[in-house]
């Protein structure tokens, strides 16, 4: 039951599984009622793939599926708790991680690159590339950002210029957390230069008070001083937030 349960849950084979099964349908259907009726089962099978009735069931599923995908990823959008405190495990970021990657797939969008944020989008970005795809992980580069002050504000940007030589046609940039999105602003604008041809955000938690909206998340909260697994001592820096 696992196995079909994972195939059923592939983006790809779901949809393969859905085609053999009203084919078969309209097989056996057509085989009836030519054995019943005058018609040949050649006759049968095509009148049955020009049908109306035929074409209505096949939207009408695909309707459903679409619905079904929906509902299962917003029940799935929020498996951790967004706890007052703002205080988070390393299981709760097992979960998200597993969440994140349940949206990823029923979206169909299989990342060629991961690009972490910081040290929180390494952490997450590393769980995603080794748990995305059975058998091989997808490449991932972590960057870190510094701030500038201008006119009394201070702006993130990237250290230095880096080379890459991945696969820019589905980057996943990925975050720990998302206070303001200035700092995503920066590293879509640089991955657009490079040439990335599609670029999605993605973050473990997204404060609501933020102006860029990820694309995928698994906590959602308004507690804008969030603690980590990683911050082990009071020594971790967190300039990030204010900014």
């Amino acid at each position: 039951m696992t196995i079909l349960k994972k195939i059923w849950n592939d983006p790809v084979w779901s949809k393969v599984i859905s085609a053999i099964i009203l084919s078969a349908i309209a097989v056996i259907y057509s085989f009836v009622k030519s054995q019943i009726e005058t018609e040949s089962f050649w006759e049968v099978l095509f009148s049955t793939f020009v049908s109306p009735y035929f074409l209505g069931l096949i939207i009408l599923l695909l309707i459903s599926y679409l619905l079904l995908s929906h509902l299962i990823r917003t029940k799935k959008r929020n498996p951790v708790s967004a706890n007052a405190e703002g205080v988070y495990t390393w299981r709760d970021i097992e979960n998200g991680v597993k969440d994140i990657r349940e949206q990823l797939i029923i979206d169909n969008y299989i990342p060629t690159l991961l690009v972490g944020i910081g040290r929180g989008g390494a952490i997450v970005s590393s769980l995603i590339s080794g748990n995305m795809i059975k058998g091989r992980h997808i490449p991932f580069i972590a960057l870190e950002r510094k701030y500038n002050e201008e006119r009394g504000m201070r702006k993130a940007s990237l250290f230095d210029d880096v080379i890459f030589k991945k696969d820019l046609n589905r980057v996943l940039l990925v975050a720990g957390d998302v206070y303001t999105g200035g700092t995503a602003g920066v590293f879509i604008d640089f991955l657009e230069g490079l040439g990335a041809k599609e670029i999605r955000f993605c973050v473990f938690a997204k404060v609501n008070s933020t102006t860029r909206k990820p694309d995928y998340f698994s906590v959602s909260t308004n507690v804008t001083n969030l603690t980590f697994p990683w911050m082990l001592s009071p020594n971790y820096p967190t300039d990030a937030r204010t900014h």
